[in-house]
């Protein structure tokens, strides 16, 4: 059976090219290309009790978050906890809103009018 892909172990391959310090440690066009690089990952999915992921080995890797916003996970324990871990790997911050769907992790169709929408945004 194949593995499953490892993508702590990617980027553990790519951080030594992105920590490079020569001029032409990759070439000028493709270090610049790594150095745009957003590695983004949406975190803060735990509710509860219920551990979602591994937040804290994965935000060292990460360049960005989208933080769940307790509609479709999260809670305001985990929010907080994940805000604070981002900061403290100086990782940027993107808020990751959905409908009200616990149950349904935000997968299933909800009717909604758009002011709802607004308003739980």
């Amino acid at each position: 059976m194949d593995e499953a892909p490892n993508p702590s172990a990617a980027v553990g391959r790519l951080r030594p090219a992105l920590q490079a310090t020569g001029p032409n440690a990759l070439g000028s066009r493709a270090e610049a290309a790594l150095r745009r690089l957003d590695l983004n990952a949406d975190m803060g999915e735990s509710f509860g009790v219920w551990t979602m992921g591994n937040d804290a080995e994965l935000m060292p890797l990460v360049t960005s978050a989208n933080i769940a916003c307790g509609f479709h996970a999260g809670d305001p324990g985990t929010i907080a906890a994940t805000v604070a871990l981002a900061i403290k790997h100086k990782v940027a911050i993107g808020a990751h809103p959905s409908l009200p769907d616990l149950a349904g992790f935000g997968r299933r169709n909800l009717a909604v009018t758009p002011g709802e929408a607004y308003g739980l945004t």
